[in-house]
């Protein structure tokens, strides 16, 4: 639930990136989604579609999906990337909400290949 210091309620958070405003983004597992911790303690879900809403769907702001997401990173710009373990992918969300798949195509695509784009498989 979004909420401001102990009124914000979390559910399997991981991963942690900070941009140059001291923002804080974090996935959480079990919710299925990314969220921000403004430097004033207000936590808000930015991308994916909650708990009962998880899956490889590219997309702005909450029409995108994630499953399990685990990993996360931010770049110079402000482009987060996500490893969505459970669909074996690697994602990008850029400052505008814009999710896409870089790399991997899905929960039932696993494996060890290298490539690019969604011929890339990964295992979580």
């Amino acid at each position: 639930m979004d909420g401001k210091g102990a009124n914000a309620r979390l559910a399997g958070p991981a991963g942690l990136a900070v941009d140059s405003a001291v923002n804080v983004y974090f996935v959480e597992t079990i919710s299925h989604v990314l969220r921000e911790m403004a430097p004033d303690g207000t936590v808000s879900t930015l991308r994916g579609g909650g708990p009962n809403h998880f899956g490889l769907v590219d997309g702005t702001g909450t029409a995108a999906r994630f499953a399990n997401p685990y990993g996360l990173a931010i770049d110079s710009g402000g482009n987060l990337y996500v490893a969505d373990t459970g669909n074996n992918a690697i994602r990008k969300v850029t400052p505008t909400s814009m999710v896409t798949t870089l790399v991997g195509s899905g929960p039932t695509n696993a494996g060890y290949v290298d490539g690019s784009g969604s011929a890339a498989r990964f295992h979580y």
